[in-house]
């Protein structure tokens, strides 16, 4: 019986030492995804990206940072280092399963669609500008989740060409050269909406 045991907790931390699940995010096609500022400009500075599901209702084009952040179910983060040519995000970044991020379980992620938000920043919660996405395999089926992202496996969670990847907020660009960009969209100061927010009530006060 004591011997019995033994194996069996043997097995067991065998299984809970196993390698999470990697997802590798990359392009499968030439350099990589390459990051546009909202002004056009290569972004050459160091950003962060995260490879999440998202629950609720998916956000419009026009979907604010925080908006998409509520949704969005963080399974992992990585950074890509920018230079002169600018930011990219390169075929074969294994990101390794977090051990449970705030708030979410395995079953946030078991099969489920992959999305990516990418920020232009070291720190995604400082971005300024930001973009999110998701996009099929080069079969024609979504990025999904594996179905045990605990287990020792991994997904290919970008593939095959720029016209696979599915940007929900920002703006793919495929120029003639072959480099493929993805530009960004700008996060509002908090003047600005500020301003905005006056502006709207200046008006509502008026009609009464």
């Amino acid at each position: 019986m004591h011997k019995k045991l033994t194996i069996a907790a043997a097995f067991a931390a065998m299984l809970c030492s196993a390698q999470g699940a990697s997802i590798v995010t990359g392009t499968g096609f030439a350099a990589g995804v390459r990051l546009q500022s909202l002004s056009g400009s290569l972004i050459t500075t160091t950003v962060q990206y995260a490879v999440g599901s998202f629950s609720g209702q998916l956000p419009s084009s026009t979907a604010t940072f925080a908006e998409i952040r509520s949704g969005f179910k963080e399974f992992a983060r990585t950074t890509a280092n920018g230079d002169a040519a600018g930011a990219k995000i390169t075929n074969g970044t294994a990101m390794t399963a977090t051990a449970g991020a705030a708030g979410t379980t395995v079953d946030d992620f078991n099969t489920r669609q992959i999305y990516v938000l990418i920020g232009n920043t070291p720190n995604l919660d400082n971005a300024t500008e930001y973009a999110f996405y998701t996009g099929t395999t080069a079969s024609g089926t979504n990025w999904l989740f594996p179905a045990d992202v605990t287990a020792a496996s991994s997904v290919n969670a970008i593939a095959g060409s720029p016209a696979l990847i599915n940007t929900i907020v920002g703006t793919e660009i495929d120029n003639a050269t072959g480099n493929d960009y993805l530009k960004l969209y700008g996060i509002p100061e908090p003047t600005s909406a500020v301003l905005a927010l006056m502006g709207v009530l200046g008006l509502a006060r008026r009609r009464r």
